[in-house]
């Protein structure tokens, strides 16, 4: 690859890690705060010495919100970063047939001046 191809690449990528990074940890920061919240449910269970549902069904519900939260994060990250990629790539390989071709064609008009001199 040549350095302008490289930094071709390098310009492109700009942002892709950041968006992985987005995609990839949005569902577990859903999942921390689903499991923050159904602790503090059943730590409120714990207190009141009995179980009423009435009680916890409101942390839950906010604990499952927040799962909920990460997944609405973390989807379209993924579709994105999938996009961006196959983008990516065939932008990859046109630039290297186009590169192909400009040497082919170099090389071509090279030649026929070596014999025209």
């Amino acid at each position: 690859m040549s350095a302008e191809a490289g930094k071709a690449d390098c310009e492109l990528r700009r942002g892709m890690s950041a968006l992985a990074n987005v995609a990839a940890t949005a569902p577990f920061a859903g999942l921390f705060g689903t499991t923050i919240g159904i602790l503090d449910s059943f730590r409120g269970v714990g207190m009141s010495y009995s179980a009423v549902m009435s009680m916890i069904a409101g942390t839950i519900a906010e604990a499952l919100a927040t799962t909920a939260l990460g997944m609405v994060v973390a989807v379209p990250a993924v579709w994105g970063l999938n996009y961006l990629n196959d983008r990516f790539e065939i932008l990859r390989i046109e630039m290297s047939l186009a590169r192909s071709e400009m040497v082919r064609y170099a090389e071509r008009e090279a030649g026929e001046r070596r014999k025209t001199s």
